[in-house]
């Protein structure tokens, strides 16, 4: 059996992006792994966020015209506030990007769901 890329807010969030990022030319690309957006080799992260930087993704990354990225985006479903595992693995994520100084932004259900003055969050 072939799996769906998306969960349903998976799917409205890259919806959203692509249709704000070609206003703008740049692009969105969806699970992106950390290491092919972020050079880990050399990069005095601990031996722990090396390797999980190999192994993760980010659920989207939004790049330039000429494809350089420029930040990441997190889609955090109820499993990121309920589940430990997950919560320890959001905290990795966030220190790879914290040493490096890369964008990631965290979004929740609302800021796709409600509006403000025709607008959504994420917009």
């Amino acid at each position: 059996m072939i799996n769906k890329i998306f969960n349903k807010y998976e799917e409205i969030t890259y919806d959203s992006l692509k249709n704000i990022c070609s206003k703008v030319g740049a692009h969105v690309f969806p699970k992106v792994r950390i290491a092919d957006v972020i050079s880990l080799n050399n990069s005095g992260v601990s031996q722990n966020d090396f390797s999980y930087g190999l192994r993760a993704h980010f659920d989207f990354t939004i790049t330039d015209r000429n494809y350089k990225a420029l930040f990441s985006v997190e889609f955090d479903g109820p499993l990121h506030t309920t589940s430990t595992k997950q919560q320890l693995r959001d905290q990795i994520k966030n220190r790879i990007c914290e040493h490096f100084g890369y964008g990631l932004l965290r979004i929740y259900s609302n800021y796709i769901s409600k509006k403000f003055r025709g607008m959504d969050l994420l917009s």
